[in-house]
């Protein structure tokens, strides 16, 4: 996720020309609206926690990378929770909220996902997703043509869900902030991709597949 990803056509904004080459990003958050009341602070912390703790985990366990691969299918497939909840609950009640979501009608009065941050969560799933159909494929093929040298990859596997799992606190955070915090959302994803493109080029590395028993495959009967 990049600034362009933020941009809403609704809010007054400059041009490039408007800005120096080299600015602080940072002067431009606006704190005080990050942290708009003590329970979205909470939520933010419960958020930056839950990240850390599930990377946390994974390090801690010492996961080989197909494990690894296992969890961020899991992770990225849970990041439909917030946003669907979200709809549930601000309708009034869930279950009010579930039948207003199953009408597919733009006058009938369901809310939507007017909030920044729930707008944000949806992103981050996209991005989330994005990551993964290059780091699975990455993973797979090195187990393909190096099934003997896991290890290789183990620590860049971390790294990644790392860079997921920062990503995705500072992208969905702060709870009721209208704008993510700066910085992290784009190096973490650029991080995630640089860890994947090392993995294929790990992968291909060596010129044919290693998987026990792909040396007999073409070959005719031994008698």
């Amino acid at each position: 996720m990049s600034g362009a990803g933020c941009t809403d056509i609704t809010v007054p904004r400059g041009t490039p020309d408007d800005f120096p080459t080299v600015f602080n990003p940072w002067s431009h958050f606006d704190w005080a609206k990050g942290f708009p009341s003590v329970a979205e602070t909470l939520g933010s912390v419960v958020l930056l926690l839950a990240g850390l703790g599930f990377a946390g985990f994974v390090v801690a366990k010492d996961a080989s990378p197909d494990q690894v691969l296992g969890y961020m299918v899991i992770f990225t497939g849970a990041q439909w929770i917030p946003y669907i909840a979200y709809l549930l609950l601000v309708n009034g009640n869930p279950v009010k909220g579930l039948f207003l979501n199953l009408v597919y009608r733009p006058d009938f009065p369901p809310v939507g996902l007017e909030d920044a941050w729930v707008r944000r969560s949806v992103k981050a799933q996209q991005t989330n997703t994005e990551a993964l159909t290059i780091f699975a494929p990455a993973v797979l093929l090195f187990i393909f043509r190096h099934p003997g040298d896991m290890d290789d990859i183990k620590h860049i596997c971390w790294a990644f869900l790392i860079f997921r799992s920062i990503h995705y606190v500072f992208c969905v955070g702060p709870i009721g902030s209208p704008y993510a915090i700066p910085v992290f959302p784009t190096i973490t994803f650029l991080g995630s991709i640089f860890c994947s493109l090392t993995i294929v080029i790990m992968a291909l590395m060596s010129k044919t597949a290693t998987v026990p028993g792909s040396e007999l495959i073409g070959q005719g009967p031994a008698w």
